[in-house]
């Protein structure tokens, strides 16, 4: 999929697919076993401590009576840490030994076991294998609190640094040693396996959904809960439950739903029973993760989405939205799309082709916000200047992907731009009555003028429509600024290479502001509507390529003119164009020509004295 890579890392990190293996550890003294998931199975030798989550539910029953005061302190002092202060990098280690020891089934030597908070009991077992060697956090700790640290990665000669993460031969490792790291967990994977103390395993970080709301506004959720049968669907018969109207939105720590007996109390759709309905609604994020699916059709009864439509239009081809919503909505629509995938109702796996994140428009520098009195109220300026001149400002403030910074001043230049296109097709009021256009124009058949305001023109329209393919707006609005410019000899033209030209630039100017293009349609003779039957132009490659160059003729260092010639024309003939022009016989007249370089195409140096 073509996303932003950052956002493509946010959900890969969200996600946190890891390849390891299960790794189980007994107990020294007890029939007890921890088990703990390692992406680094091959560095087991090395593992010298365990570290259990505060939370693991082994703590409690493996920590020795003479230590149970200091755990129980240390356990509550991190009750009120988030998971990301426990897991920052930057937090001092702390941790404390619950007396008890693990055997490494590498070697059966006991280890002792700790808890600290840097280890969660959320992602994977709730309990690690510390190789300080290979993992800075694990070298940390051990420094904090003096714990033995071994290698099993050979670091280069040159490498100063403390845990080494990179490849290397195995040591200290018995037999893996000599192994890269790959060759080397694939080793060592094998070996639990055939020992039966672990398996090669994939883990994620991610977690379940949790979809319900004690809100009004949302899809009910189809479950009714009876006394005798328990938890039991909602009849497909009678999908979909719809919210009532008549509802107590006073607030009373429910949903607004628990007080609508009608709404609330049903029949059991299993027994017949007294039952009620569950009044929470789902999230509204599982709405939006496929309402493209239903806007395809929106009037269908008889299906979520219009399965025929569906698999013809998706995926979307391009997507704009926040980068605020990488790991809610975008991850949501991403996982809903392939379930309905799986389902067969669809023939696409992804559900977003293209993703682009839009800027930020800035005011004095700064995000608006109403604390800081920097916001700009969209109304003032359209009010003002109209809603076009408010929008091409906005798109040529920068790219659209970053935004830009807001000034008040800037978009009078932006008005001054839409006044000049106004008052040109003013000027040529109802010229497709007088004239038709042709599609194209032989180069040969135009004069010096035509041909360059043609070729100009169609060098704007291939300009623009590469510029509006990558949402390159502001770059697309200076190619028809720069247009206009070239346009300031435009009734030097015959009637129809301005017909031509004028209605081209109309309608590359609708998507940017499209009544200013409609009206400038219009305006050319044109009855009618620009976007009833969307019209575009592509260039003319003939005129793409230019049969002129300017070359560019410096004496001894210095430029002293530009000549137009023919493309790619011989030394001798550029030559006597250079020594015709008066501005270099200015500067070498009487004076002995040194020496003469001419690079092809671009400049003709003279050295004279």
């Amino acid at each position: 999929i073509n996303w932003p890579e950052k956002t493509k890392l946010m959900q890969r990190n969200w996600i946190g697919k890891s390849i390891g293996a299960d790794v189980t550890f007994n107990v020294d003294g007890c029939d007890d076993k921890i088990k703990v998931f390692t992406t680094r199975p091959d560095t087991l030798f090395g593992a010298t401590y365990m570290v259990l989550a505060p939370e693991h539910p082994l703590v409690e029953k493996l920590t020795t009576e003479e230590r149970k005061h200091q755990v129980e302190e240390y356990k509550n002092s991190v009750k009120s840490l988030t998971e990301i202060e426990r897991t920052s990098t930057t937090k001092e280690k702390t941790g404390v030994p619950i007396g008890a020891y693990a055997i490494n089934p590498s070697h059966n030597k006991k280890i002792p076991i700790w808890i600290a908070d840097y280890v969660l009991q959320s992602y994977g077992t709730g309990a690690i294998m510390a190789v300080p060697g290979q993992d800075e956090r694990d070298w940390e700790f051990a420094e904090m609190f003096d714990l033995p640290i071994i290698r099993t990665v050979q670091p280069p000669v040159d490498f100063n640094g403390k845990a080494y993460l990179g490849d290397g031969p195995a040591i200290n490792s018995n037999f893996l040693n000599g192994l890269n790291v790959k060759d080397a967990k694939a080793k060592m994977i094998k070996w639990l396996e055939d020992k039966n103390i672990g398996k090669g395993t994939i883990n994620y970080r991610l977690r379940d959904w949790l979809i319900s709301r004690q809100r009004y506004w949302g899809t009910p959720i189809p479950i009714i809960h009876c006394e005798k049968c328990g938890e039991v669907p909602v009849e497909e018969s009678d999908l979909p439950v719809k919210l009532p109207y008549d509802v107590d939105f006073k607030p009373g720590g429910e949903s607004p739903l628990t007080s609508h007996s009608d709404f609330i109390n049903v029949k059991c759709s299993k027994c017949g029973s007294d039952a009620k309905r569950d009044p929470d609604t789902m999230d509204t994020f599982v709405d939006s993760s496929w309402y493209y699916l239903r806007f395809l059709n929106p009037k269908i009864t008889d299906a979520i989405f219009d399965k025929d439509k569906a698999e013809k239009w998706t995926p979307v081809d391009m997507y704009v939205g926040g980068a605020e919503h990488a790991t809610m909505h975008l991850l949501y629509a991403r996982f809903i799309h392939k379930c309905i995938r799986d389902l067969g109702l669809l023939n696409s796996n992804e559900p977003f082709t293209r993703l682009l994140h839009q800027g930020t428009i800035t005011y004095q520098g700064a995000k608006m916000s109403k604390a800081r009195g920097n916001v700009v109220n969209p109304d003032d300026f359209t009010n003002i200047y109209g809603s076009d001149v408010f929008r091409l400002y906005l798109m040529f403030m920068g790219p659209f992907e970053m935004g830009g910074d807001w000034s008040d001043k800037g978009i009078s230049g932006t008005e001054r731009f839409v006044n000049r296109i106004y008052d040109l097709f003013e000027q040529h009021k109802n010229m497709l009555s007088e004239v038709n256009p042709s599609i194209e124009y032989n180069l040969n058949t135009l004069s010096q003028q035509e041909k360059f305001i043609y070729r100009k023109t169609n060098q704007a329209i291939h300009k623009v429509n590469e510029e509006l393919e990558h949402f390159h707006f502001n770059t697309a609005i200076a190619a028809l600024m720069e247009l206009l410019n070239n346009l300031k000899d435009l009734t030097a033209c015959s009637k129809e290479i301005q017909a031509y030209v004028l209605n081209r630039f109309a309608v590359m100017l609708a998507p940017l502001a499209p009544h200013l293009g409609e009206e400038c349609y219009n305006i050319l003779g044109n009855d009618n509507s620009l976007f009833e039957n969307p019209l575009w132009f592509k260039p003319d490659e003939n005129a793409l390529v230019e049969d002129s160059i300017n070359i560019a003729v410096q004496v001894n260092g210095k430029l002293r003119s530009t000549i137009e010639m023919p493309l790619d024309s011989e030394e001798g003939t550029v030559k006597d164009a250079v020594f015709s022009d008066e501005k270099v016989t200015k500067h070498t007249s009487g004076k002995n020509i040194v020496k003469e370089i001419y690079v092809k195409n671009k400049i003709y140096n003279i050295v004279a004295k």
